[in-house]
């Protein structure tokens, strides 16, 4: 798992599985970090589009300027396994 600062503007997040592992699965998930639940357009004001390559997992990760007073976060999660 890599957890990556959300700013306004794009960003690419990558993350892989280590040597002698295949890659079995992937996801990712945004957080906030208020002291009140996000607003909806908050909520909004963030997308990701996640894609695998290479045995990757890449996600393109995008912020408005709503963003630009709140510490906002994405987590990609690679799923591992050196099962084969």
């Amino acid at each position: 798992m890599k957890t990556a600062r959300v700013r306004p503007g794009a960003a690419t997040v990558r993350q892989g599985c280590r040597a002698g592992e295949r890659l079995v699965g992937a996801s990712h998930a945004f957080a906030f970090d208020t002291r009140q639940p996000p607003s909806q357009s908050l909520v909004a004001s963030v997308s990701g589009r996640r894609s695998v390559a290479g045995g990757r997992v890449v996600v393109r990760v995008s912020g408005d300027a709503e963003l630009g007073g709140v510490r906002a976060f994405v987590q990609v999660h690679a799923v591992c396994s050196r099962q084969r």
